[in-house]
């Protein structure tokens, strides 16, 4: 993919587009403030770790994506995170399960290089960063909905009635979100886990309840 100028598109009330690599990129206004309020309730190192492990996410989809000659359509910043749209449909089933889980397998790749670093060094950085990555990998994964979950065992039950294959999705999904946050208060209550973290977690809660952009292909 050859790498051109970024080109302004257009600027609305909430947001603005320009273009970057020849891919329509949209900025809402609300991505911003979302970024705003990590800076005041998390230190820069965490909010600069979950920046990274955001970028390694998507490359990990962009990539094994191209590798099938898939290109993106749209990338989007929002209030709900970034979002890659792409014609996935267009594509083999095995080709949709691999890319679906490019970006949690980078970022546990990351992980792993994370905690190399600091068993290497000892410097607190390289277990932040392991850290960051290691839950960006394990939420993701998780057979919610909206997640790169979510879309696996979509995936995994493509052979049944699409009517049956929501409901088992809406099941599982309910069911898997009950234990991860029971893991989280657990964490929290034996101090292992922030308070302040949990203002992430209400905004994951929000976003796991809204129902996806309908121009989302893939993303986290």
């Amino acid at each position: 993919m050859a790498c051109a100028i970024i080109r302004p598109l257009s600027s609305r009330a909430c947001s603005m587009e320009f273009e970057f690599c020849g891919v329509p990129v949209r900025l809402g206004f609300p991505f911003a403030a979302v970024l705003c309020i990590l800076l005041v309730a998390f230190d820069l190192s965490i909010v600069g770790d979950l920046l990274a492990a955001i970028a390694l996410h998507e490359g990990g989809h962009l990539l094994c994506a191209a590798a099938f000659g898939i290109r993106p359509r749209r990338i989007s910043l929002t209030a709900r995170g970034v979002g890659v749209a792409m014609d996935l449909d267009l594509a083999a089933r095995g080709a949709r399960f691999l890319i679906a889980l490019a970006g949690p397998a980078v970022n546990l790749a990351a992980c792993l290089v994370g905690a190399a670093g600091w068993r290497i060094s000892g410097a607190g950085c390289w277990l932040e960063f392991a850290a960051v990555n290691g839950v960006a990998a394990l939420v993701n994964l998780l057979p919610v909905p909206g997640l790169d979950g979510g879309d696996l065992l979509r995936l995994l039950l493509a052979r049944l009635p699409a009517a049956r294959t929501e409901k088992i999705c809406l099941a599982v999904g309910g069911i898997a979100l009950f234990p991860a946050a029971g893991v989280y208060f657990f964490l929290l209550l034996r101090g292992i886990a922030e308070r302040r973290s949990l203002l992430a977690f209400a905004y994951l809660a929000v976003l796991l309840a809204c129902d996806p952009e309908p121009d989302s292909g893939t993303g986290g």
